[in-house]
């Protein structure tokens, strides 16, 4: 007779940090016109949080992914850059698939704070 696995439930969530800067002031997240650049081989900070936490809980880890693919509508699927400290079963290289809204920081970020003048 065939062994049954269980199915593993991941015990993290990705938050939706479009609606966690909505609601609170102090969250910062890239704007719209920065995360609409991205594109396959760039770096964003997503949000992780406990798969039990309330949809307005703020995340319990930030990490960077890097984006490998793109459907143009707003689907990704990146790679993990980082090693959870909060999570033990998100691991350095997991695919991790994410739409815009869980997007919270990119690295276009830094470049347009490089990019701009003190008298602009």
């Amino acid at each position: 007779m065939g062994e049954k696995h269980a199915q593993h439930i991941p015990s993290w969530s990705l938050s939706n940090c479009a609606l966690l800067a909505q609601l609170f002031s102090t969250f910062y997240r890239t704007p719209d016109r920065l995360i609409s650049k991205v594109t396959i081989g760039d770096l964003v900070k997503l949000g992780f949080q406990y798969a039990d936490a309330a949809v307005d809980q703020g995340p319990n880890e930030k990490m960077w992914v890097q984006i490998e693919q793109f459907d143009g509508h707003g689907n990704f699927v990146g790679s993990l850059t980082n090693q959870s400290f909060a999570f033990d079963d998100l691991y350095f290289g997991d695919m991790i698939t994410f739409r815009t809204e869980n997007i919270c920081n990119t690295t276009y970020d830094h470049q347009e704070v490089e990019n701009t003048s003190p008298d602009a």
